[in-house]
């Protein structure tokens, strides 16, 4: 198929998240290349675009996603630099920005055949560094919880 994207226009009956996680597994299982939607101002009852695209992303692995129009003066800058945080960290994001930058992501599940061996975490350290952790916490709980019942 060419590359062609189809857009959830967010109807305001049809505006339920299993709808939009449908619309996306259908999407990709027609072979579309991308899916889309749009912000709307003039409706109350329509879901919010990023919160779509997040569910998108969600239930799909290789939909491109994005918003065809995107009001950012109508939600507060630290709202969307969380939105934006959490659409990065994803796993379709951390692939992209790791290929383009020769970076090796924190996340597992993220590829790591663009960079060289000898710059990927191994298995057994990620492990003791988390059993460092847990050990450190295990010690410091019981201490910071007495500090801060106090207040």
């Amino acid at each position: 198929m060419a590359d062609i994207g189809l857009a959830w226009v967010n109807p305001a009956p049809f505006a339920k998240p299993e709808n939009v996680v449908n619309f996306a597994k259908k999407c990709e299982a027609m072979g579309c290349h991308s899916m889309w939607t749009v912000d709307y101002i003039a409706y109350d009852d329509n879901l919010e675009p990023l919160t779509i695209l997040a569910a998108a992303a969600g239930a799909t692995q290789r939909l491109r996603l994005g918003t065809s129009v995107l009001l950012g003066n109508l939600r507060h800058p630290s709202h969307l630099a969380k939105i934006y945080i959490n659409w990065l960290l994803s796993k379709e994001r951390q692939t992209v920005f790791a290929r383009a930058n020769g970076y090796v992501s924190a996340r597992l599940d993220v590829p790591t055949d663009h960079t060289e061996p000898w710059r990927v975490p191994l298995p057994e350290a990620i492990k003791t560094y988390t059993k460092a952790a847990m050990q450190v916490k295990d010690v410091l709980q019981p201490l910071l919880q007495e500090v801060f019942s106090s207040q």
